[in-house]
């Protein structure tokens, strides 16, 4: 939108529900472009969908429910709205002066992913920017990885660290970057990271990763109803984004 200097997500094309099968379905889980992750907890629901019609090895040629077409319409229906979000382009006040990249991480046993957040305040101005929402959806059930939700909250914070170092990296060039900082709603990753206790090899490895890169040495706890990051890991209608506080930044920023 070059009247208001914003970014306009576009709505793409998803197949009809009669006849819905699980390349339909799929096909339209997948159509969504959006690499910034705005719209992360809206496509949380057409891949918990997905999953729900269709889990393990079914056919692609497999026809959806009923019940599944309806939540299908319904989804579809509640997209017809994207097109009224206008993402502001302009990210800080001014890129000379200091600012704070700040991620939260969460996770469940369905989903993981992060919000990532650059705050800036000169003069009493102050400005919050979502930079990046992500969400992985939780790998099925598998006999040989027991999935629990401490593990799942390690996934979420290594994906958090990871995108805080490239962010770091690339737009701390133009950006002066004071301080970084991740909050975590898991008291148990938190006690991981800062005591470096006796873990599992797999546990070990991840810790090890995300506190040998030094992007970050300032982690927080956050409740769960605080923590911005809980809406990629649930999935949100069209209202409910607009109404929390994911694209306009939590309150204590």
């Amino acid at each position: 939108n070059t009247d208001s200097d914003a970014y306009r997500l576009k709505l793409p094309h998803f197949p009809p529900p009669e006849g819905l099968d699980r390349t339909g379905l799929a096909s339209a889980a997948h159509s969504v472009f959006d690499p910034s992750g705005y719209l992360a907890p809206m496509v949380l629901s057409f891949r918990l969908l997905l999953r729900e019609a269709f889990p393990g090895d079914a056919p692609w040629a497999a026809k959806a429910s009923p019940d599944i077409c309806d939540k299908y319409r319904d989804l579809c229906a509640d997209f017809q709205n994207i097109p009224r979000i206008n993402i502001p382009r302009q990210m800080l006040l001014d890129c000379k002066q200091p600012c704070r990249l700040v991620a939260y991480s969460d996770a469940n046993l369905h989903a993981y992913g992060y919000a990532l957040y650059a705050f800036q305040e000169i003069n009493g101005e102050r400005s919050v920017r979502l930079i990046q929402g992500k969400f992985r959806l939780v790998p099925g059930k598998n006999k040989n990885a027991v999935v629990t939700v401490p593990r799942a909250e390690l996934w979420a914070a290594l994906l958090a660290n990871r995108a805080l170092l490239f962010l770091k990296e690339t737009l701390g060039r133009r950006w002066n970057v004071a301080s970084v900082t991740h909050y975590i709603d898991s008291q148990i990753v938190l006690h991981w990271l800062k005591n470096g206790c006796l873990l599992r090899k797999y546990e070990a490895r991840r810790v090890q990763e995300i506190t040998d890169s030094n992007v970050c040495s300032d982690r927080r706890y956050i409740s769960s109803a605080e923590n911005p990051a809980d809406h990629c890991t649930k999935p949100l209608s069209y209202a409910a984004i607009i109404a929390s506080a994911f694209l306009s930044g939590p309150a204590p920023l």
